[in-house]
């Protein structure tokens, strides 16, 4: 034994001497509990003055720009370039550096909202591995020699064959202007538009249905009855934000008359939020579709006209599966009484369903309601074939020259193998992406583009809605807009900024000067984000009997999909398509339905998993049927809700050249994409699903392993039809005074900050947790970690299922700290690091905090996270996008949510610099001010006028846990759900 043991005193010495303090080992003395606040206070004043930072010299402003404040963020409105949605948004700066995106409330479609996706992408601008100059055959290559060598090989490439811009489908107005420009410069020049998911399938049945290419925009919110045949709108869908603040108005507003009816093969977003849920394969959409069109014209829900007689001759014999049957009857059933106040959507790429959907909204008298042809959707652009034939002429020789811009076909296209030895016959390829992706490594010249937050440019996702990118930062590497590349390349000044400002001159200006000059025009554009001009008029088109008829004969004469297993490939929340394989905060994101992170895999049924013989983790290889793609290995997830004979994958992993943190997560699923004369689809059959015996067992980095609320009351619901609602409020208040309270009286403060989450409005969407991640400086810790239940998250998204496995109720309930007033992790904390404020909210002092985890093992809400190791990124700039108003924490500490305490004090100091009290709404916190939902809602408890008081006291409300007597200062309105006719 250590001869240090045999001590009877153990000395602490404060720094420099200043105090000795001895304490008894006995056990009789004052114990561990003494040991711990006396080794608390010595580490809070070692870290004062015993870890002294290295000397820097700090040179201020010679003449400090009158603009800038050091330490006060400014906001700027801008786009997200998350994906071709264009939501608006607004970028904090703080001392030059972006550090925040938040949705900008000045846009008519997001509405203030952002999605999880678009709220990390600001990680994507401080990427270490982005591709920072120009490179020539993989070598470091000066501008002026590569603008050279481009500009002999695009003049030989005239007369050699076509020269094609190839792009992904959110250009903007001025860019396509651009494009079009260029390539007319050229014989043979083309624009081809790519989208890594199918998405051209909607506009070809609208195109077949009326004779005009139509691609409508949808109002849910006029909606009283949404049927949804596999469209994850609330997910990843065109426009996820735009559609879920539409869809939480319509759950919301009166109350019990909103149905929503989703039809699909595996768990969606959008299915777990619906009313109604049937569970059929992929192959069955187009079937259950087309009966019930025909069920609302033998119902006489459609008036007798040409087209019912069109739609009966068509459908005369056509019988599909019960289940489809059934299916079909319960949604004409729904669709009967609202006429005009429905809506059907679909994204799948089977253009006969787009077509039906497309006659079953015009006979129900939706266009011109719900569907808005006046203002068509232009983001979702990008034909399959167009694709096809490109890479077709490819291989014949016959493309001389290939720009490739936002997009990445060598990893996104099915047939990615082709696509590549089409792309070595090109003799002249260029890259613009902003890293060495799969692409850019083939390619010839790579001229990386600058991030969409270095840049200039615009965006029209719907027609009539015009926003505009600006420059937040500096370019941080050597590189170039791609405007300004394809300026160079033809000989005009590059300078892309002047060629926006004439684009908006000449196009937006005219329609809406009202008086200004330009430059005041431009200038409240900017400060704004967003104008709106009016719509070009639409030519009205009548649909076409006949049209339909044939689509439903064609759908009838498929043949039975028989009793193999289908493939269903669906784009997840956080990665998308890929694009963003690098970005340790996306990955790390939770995935709604199934909680894993870093990873794919394939979701199978219960059902299934056991008529296999295998369990979760287990690895199983899907052999694409039709001699087509090849077979990709997954681990297994059992995942409740899923069809039997239907396996779903997410795309977007298997990445092999995105950066570091991508390579090894997941598995390639887009060769299982089939690929047909009409363009991709995202279900397949499959020819055999091999189970992998002599594999290990795979470990998913889950962040939540029990599915089930094993019948507490977490989440409440109630009967869509009770208007009148259950006293939530009245009940539990009263029940409180019958209890007893070892906290004493509740402690007076300035303010008590509370919060009300309206689960009737949330949809479980998670933009909340990444918002909180990019706003408090949360690090992402990787899947080992995570597999160990060490995440950081402050706030998390529970997801518990009830009732049958097979088709069960799903139900979220954010989760984050309940700032309790009476706080168990307070009572048993022996350093004091957690104590409450004047403001009411439970904080945590990291100088104090020893690492004891007594809070952690205390709070029954379990929200307080322990920092296992250093997680903070080391690399420089990476750091640059922290937030510096937020403590960069070290190892051994507690965390959990502060309400963004750094926001309240923001508030408190503009307040009392103008002499004023806050105002009820003026605090907004990072998760509130994110949610595309408006879920949740923030303010002053004690002020009774406060929103957040009032919704508190409404009869839906309740706190989570409240037995236990903790008052937690976070209510929720409890979910209102229809419960009859469930599937």
């Amino acid at each position: 034994m250590d001869a240090r043991d045999n001590r009877t005193e153990t000395e602490v010495a404060s720094p420099k001497g200043l105090a000795t303090i001895a304490v008894e080992a006995s056990p009789d003395a004052h114990g561990r509990r003494t040991f711990l606040k006396i080794l608390g206070l010595s580490v809070a004043a070692g870290a004062l003055s015993g870890c002294k930072p290295p000397r820097q010299k700090i040179l201020p402003y010679v003449q400090q720009p009158p603009e800038t404040t050091p330490g006060v963020g400014k906001w700027y409105a801008t786009t997200c370039h998350g994906c071709s949605a264009a939501c608006g948004a607004l970028v904090k700066v703080m001392d030059g550096k972006p550090i925040k995106l938040e949705g900008n409330p000045e846009h008519p479609l997001s509405r203030g909202g952002l999605c999880a996706y678009g709220q990390g992408t600001i990680v994507g601008l401080y990427d270490p591995y982005r591709q920072r100059e120009p490179a020539a055959r993989g070598k470091t290559t000066p501008w002026t020699a590569m603008d050279a060598e481009i500009t002999a090989a695009l003049d030989g490439a005239r007369t050699k064959g076509e020269v094609v811009v190839l792009t992904g489908p959110g250009l903007g107005p001025t860019t396509q202007a651009l494009v079009n420009e260029f390539i007319k410069g050229f014989p043979h020049g083309r624009h081809v538009v790519y989208s890594p998911t199918p998405a051209s399938a909607v506009a070809a049945g609208y195109t077949r249905a009326y004779g005009a290419p139509i691609q409508p925009s949808l109002h849910l919110d006029r909606a009283r009855v949404i049927v949804s045949f596999g469209a994850d709108f609330l997910g990843a869908g065109v426009s996820p934000v735009e559609y879920t603040k539409q869809y939480a108005d319509a759950r919301s507003d009166e109350i019990g008359t909103f149905h929503h009816i989703q039809v699909e093969a595996g768990m969606t977003l959008a299915g777990a939020n619906a009313d109604t849920r049937f569970v059929l394969r992929p192959s069955d959409y187009a079937a259950c579709a087309a009966a019930t069109l025909r069920k609302l014209t033998e119902t006489g829900t459609i008036p007798a006209s040409a087209f019912t007689t069109a739609i009966r001759n068509a459908s005369a014999g056509a019988n599909a599966a019960p289940e489809v049957e059934k299916a079909a009857d319960a949604i004409a059933a729904a669709l009967a009484g609202h006429r005009g106040q429905s809506l059907v959507l679909s994204d799948s790429a089977d253009v006969e369903l787009q077509t039906v959907i497309a006659a079953m909204n015009d006979a129900l008298g939706n266009v011109g309601k719900t569907i808005d042809v006046a203002r068509p959707i232009l983001q979702a652009h990008g034909d399959d074939r167009d694709m096809a034939a490109l890479i077709s002429r490819m291989e014949q020789g016959k493309v001389a020259a290939l720009i490739i811009h936002d997009c990445n076909p060598a990893h996104t296209w099915p047939r990615a193998e082709a696509f590549k030895k089409a792309l070595a016959r090109v003799g002249c390829s260029i890259s613009t992406a902003i890293v060495p992706d799969e692409t850019a490594r083939l390619v010839q010249w790579h001229c990386p583009t600058h991030h969409p937050m270095e840049r200039w440019g615009d965006a029209e996702p719907v027609e009539g809605v015009h926003s505009l990118y600006q420059p937040t930062i500096r370019p941080l590497y050597r590189t170039r807009a791609f405007e300004d590349s394809l300026l160079q390349w033809s000989a005009r000044p590059a300078d892309f900024h002047a060629y926006l400002q004439n684009s908006w001159r000449t196009r937006l200006y005219p329609k809406l000067a009202n008086g200004r000059t330009f430059d005041a025009f431009w200038d409240e554009a900017l400060m704004k984000g967003v104008v709106s001009a009016p719509a070009a008029s639409q030519p009205t088109a009548a649909l076409r009997p006949a049209a339909v008829a044939a689509s439903l004969r064609e759908i009838a004469s498929r043949p039975a999909a028989g009793d193999g297993y289908q493939v269903a490939l669906f784009a997840s929340v956080g990665m998308r398509d890929g694009a963003a394989a690098n970005n340790p905060w996306l990955q790390e994101l939770p995935d709604p339905v199934t909680k894993i992170t870093w990873d794919n895999g394939a979701l199978m049924a219960p059902k299934t998993a056991a008529a296999l013989g295998i369990n979760e983790g287990q690895w199983v290889a899907l052999v694409p049927g039709n001699g087509q793609g090849s077979a990709v290995e997954l681990p297994v997830i059992v995942q409740p809700g899923q069809h039997p004979q239907t396996i779903s994958v997410a795309l977007g992993y298997g990445r092999t050249a995105a950066g570091p943190l991508a390579k090894g997560h997941g598995a390639d699923a887009y060769p299982l994409m089939s690929l047909t004369q009409n363009g991709r689809g995202s279900h397949a059959p499959l020819k055999e699903v091999k189970v992998l015996r002599d594999r290990p067992v795979h470990v998913f980095a889950r962040t939540q392993p029990h599915d089930s609320a094993e019948e507490r009351d977490l989440v409440r619901e109630e009967d869509a039809h009770d208007h009148a609602g259950h006293e939530h409020g009245e009940h539990d208040a009263a029940a409180e005074e019958k209890r007893a309270n070892l906290w004493g009286p509740p402690r007076k403060s300035e303010r008590q900050w509370g919060m009300t989450i309206d689960l009737n409005r949330c949809i479980g969407c998670s933009a909340c947790v990444t918002s909180c991640d990019i706003e408090n400086n949360i690090p992402a810790v990787g899947p080992e970690e995570v597999a160990r239940s060490r995440e950081m998250h402050w706030m998390r998204l529970d997801r518990y299922y009830a009732g049958d496995r097979d088709n069960p109720e799903v139900e979220f309930q954010p989760m984050l700290c309940q700032h309790c007033a009476n706080a168990s992790c307070e009572s048993v904390c022996p350093v004091l690091a957690t104590m409450h404020d004047d403001q009411g909210l439970n904080v945590q002092v990291y100088n104090r905090c020893v690492g004891t985890r007594y809070c952690a093992n205390n709070c029954p809400y379990k929200v307080r996270r322990f920092n296992w190791f250093d997680n903070q990124t080391k690399l420089a700039v990476r750091r640059i996008g922290l937030n510096p108003n937020v403590t960069v924490r070290s190892r051994g500490v507690m965390e959990k949510c502060s309400f963004c305490l750094q926001r309240i004090e923001e508030v408190r100091i503009r307040s009392r610099n103008e002499g004023r009290d806050i105002r009820d709404g003026e605090m907004v916190t990072a998760c509130q001010q994110s949610c595309p939902a408006d879920a949740i809602i923030f303010g002053d408890r004690q002020d009774p006028r406060s929103r957040v008081a009032q919704s508190a006291a409404d009869k839906r409300a309740y706190r989570v846990l409240e037995e236990i007597n903790r008052q937690p200062a976070i209510s929720y309105l409890a979910r209102k759900r229809r419960t009859e006719g469930k599937a």
